[in-house]
């Protein structure tokens, strides 16, 4: 999928197959690894923000989303650097898998955040509610099973969000159209300066969501990891430098309604 220039990031056209290196590389052998993700200001920066703990589990599991992937990291860099924009507002996260994100949300004081996936992956959202637990979140945490393209279980009006968040889930195409269908049904619940905010690693420069953006009256912007802490300056990994070589290959965007969408 493509919405960088062609010069950024893989220059492969062709979408690797998940290995599990990358998870691998982060959790060790073993069947299942609990990790501490910490997040903190480099010293260039003026805006104070204590570090600030997570907790996960890693499941040895062939399901994606049973791993720590790189976008996770980045997508928390940036919920870790904004937060004060996220202290007292409503979070939906789609495909939680680990749920970094959505996680670090809540420990930074957001008033409320729902982790989503699959409704059938339940080792999924199993391992998240672990992991709410883990954290003490549980006031402020709720885990739901969510199909793309299908809204009822947001049809509540209690769901108006603030932010919809999402790491590296533009994966399989056959689920694109599925997904911004929800975020754009989302959004147009939700109030007017609501926004998506996914990052996700360039696998493929023949692949495009632009079109799927326009049909669902949505725009987006790329956001330079530059100004967040994105190239792993950010986090650190049980207590370690931890910035896989995918990193220069993930991209951080906001999506939200087009103008003059009601």
């Amino acid at each position: 999928m493509s919405l960088v220039p062609p010069d950024y990031g893989s220059s492969s056209d062709e979408e690797p197959r998940y290995t599990g290196e990358t998870a691998n590389h982060l959790a060790g052998a073993g069947t299942g690894h609990s990790r501490n993700v910490t997040f903190l200001k480099s010293t260039g920066t003026s805006v104070e923000q204590q570090p600030v703990q997570v907790i996960l589990h890693e499941l040895l599991d062939p399901d994606y989303g049973s791993y720590l992937w790189p976008s996770a990291l980045v997508l928390s860099a940036f919920v870790y650097w904004n937060a004060g924009r996220f202290f007292n507002k409503q979070v939906l996260e789609v495909g939680c898998g680990t749920a970094l994100p959505g996680l670090l949300a809540a420990k930074l004081g957001a008033k409320r955040v729902v982790l989503s996936d699959l409704p059938d992956a339940e080792h999924l959202l199993k391992n998240a509610q672990h992991a709410v637990h883990a954290n003490q979140v549980d006031d402020v945490c709720s885990v739901i099973g969510l199909k793309w393209g299908k809204f009822p279980p947001l049809s509540d009006p209690s769901y108006l969000f603030d932010f919809i968040l999402g790491a590296d889930v533009f994966y399989e195409p056959r689920d694109f159209d599925d997904l911004i269908a929800s975020v754009a049904y989302i959004l147009s619940q939700s109030r007017p300066s609501a926004k998506f905010i996914t990052a996700y690693q360039e696998r493929s420069s023949r692949r495009t969501v632009q079109p799927l953006l326009e049909k669902w009256n949505l725009r987006c912007r790329i956001v330079d990891k530059r100004r967040f802490g994105g190239w792993g300056e950010a986090w650190r990994v049980d207590g370690k430098e931890q910035v896989p070589r995918e990193i220069g290959s993930v991209a951080l965007l906001i999506i939200e309604r087009a103008a003059g969408c009601i």
